[in-house]
């Protein structure tokens, strides 16, 4: 796991093959540029799609969780703040205290979410117990008096007592504390921080809609002079609640993006830049595992759009591209998983920047001595968000997957190269 190894280290033997196939590709690199300058269509108006593997994207029903204060004696537990995620709790003994962590509804991808807040009137050391109703743990527990800095839970003492169990001990004293899966992002959070940068005169920030539950659907537009026939790079994030790393990683690629340098500058000025930063929401201020407040994964529903967040973000995205007379070239969908990967179409697939995938994961190899991007390509299968890009809009698009534990200074250090990369690539065209 990255969290305890760090960032992989170059096994020469293994990436032997691979390298030599890279530097065909950078011998190629001028005929990547006349291919740049391709005409590709792409659609005006939003259309339905059909996959290999369709998704059920009806309206599901999920539970709630109770919204409470569990006290016991000098010791309290609650859910009471965005971001949440506690469906019971038990005193088993003197002190030991069972939290109980249920999904919003099933089936469900295993990011077993739980977020909750406790304190002791006096100091104690007790037991905590995380129990998963269908699911497995699976983040290492985070803590914080503050919601700012977070520390983990020393991993040696987290003990097994099933799949679905595990324990460990903590210290309480009368300050409340902060237990999570990841770090604690809510809504509010990403929306402050988006007003901060539009505070430059190069950054609107604006709303496509809202969500299920009424939240605001924000967005970022960036963009030097006036948006019209620029070339569009669009950047997307937090379609599933837990997938904090990735969001880590959004941030830092964005920041680069915004430096001040030669290069930032001119692709500032070359290039409009949408950010939709918060897609789902509801799902991260209910404490969700996976799913919108209508229990759906909104990354499978990029076919017939039935729920309302992907419906807005499509809408508002081809009617963009069509007023504004841009043409959509790169897409930039960030998640996590437990492990760092670049998930890309297979090289049949060809965009209006054909090979740019190709040089992109060369470049940032080259970039990153101490570590080989990993690269999983596949074709058209489900309703994802990285296809419809490439079928609305003929774009290049790859979803930007962050381990869980990935260390957090080297998800900065990776989206800014990344970042870098990118920019460096983008920036020689002058026609789409």
């Amino acid at each position: 796991m990255l969290g305890a190894l760090g960032p992989e280290l170059y096994n020469k033997t293994k990436i032997q093959s691979k390298m030599k196939k890279m530097t065909l590709y950078k011998s190629s690199f001028l005929l990547f540029i006349g291919f740049m300058l391709i005409n590709s269509c792409c659609s005006y108006k939003l259309k339905p799609f059909e996959y290999p593997q369709p998704e059920d994207t009806s309206d599901k029903k999920i539970e709630l969780q109770e919204k409470k204060i569990y006290r016991f004696d000098q010791f309290s537990f609650d859910n009471l703040f965005d971001g949440a995620r506690l469906n019971g709790m038990i005193q088993q003994d003197e002190s030991t205290f069972k939290a109980i962590i249920s999904p919003e509804n099933i089936p469900v991808n295993n990011s077993a979410w739980f977020a909750f807040r406790m304190k002791s009137e006096t100091p104690a050391d007790i037991q905590i117990v995380l129990e998963y109703k269908d699911g497995a743990h699976r983040y290492i527990p985070k803590y914080s008096y503050d919601k700012i800095s977070w520390i983990p839970v020393d991993t040696l003492s987290i003990k097994y007592l099933s799949e679905k169990e595990v324990i460990f001990p903590f210290h309480l004293d009368s300050r409340p504390v902060y237990l999570s899966g990841q770090e604690l992002i809510t809504s509010s959070d990403v929306f402050d921080y988006c007003s901060k940068l539009a505070e430059r005169k190069d950054i609107e920030l604006g709303s496509y809609g809202t969500s299920v539950g009424g939240r605001n659907l924000f967005y970022l537009d960036m963009f030097q002079d006036k948006p019209d026939k620029k070339p569009l790079l669009i950047i997307m994030g937090r379609a599933h609640p837990p997938e904090l790393s990735g969001h880590f990683a959004m941030q830092a690629y964005l920041e680069t993006i915004l430096e001040n340098n030669v290069l930032a500058n001119a692709f500032r000025k070359k290039f409009r830049i949408l950010v939709f930063p918060m897609i789902n929401p509801d799902g991260v201020d209910m404490g969700h595992w996976r799913h919108n407040a209508h229990g759906v994964d909104l990354n499978r529903d990029w076919a017939e759009y039935r729920q309302k967040e992907v419906k807005q973000l499509a809408d508002f995205m081809v009617r963009e591209q069509k007023t504004k007379k841009n043409k959509v070239v790169l897409c930039m969908d960030f998640h996590s998983t437990q492990k760092d990967v670049m998930y890309t179409h297979v090289d049949s697939i060809v965009s209006v920047v054909p090979g740019f995938k190709n040089f992109w994961l060369y470049a940032l190899d080259q970039a990153m001595p101490d570590h080989t991007p990993h690269e999983e390509a596949y074709g058209f299968s489900q309703p994802y968000a990285k296809g419809w890009f490439h079928k609305q809009f003929k774009a290049e698009s790859i979803i930007f997957e962050v381990g869980d534990e990935t260390p957090r200074p080297f998800i900065r250090e990776k989206a800014q190269k990344s970042a870098q990369e990118m920019m460096k690539l983008l920036i020689f065209y002058s026609d789409y």
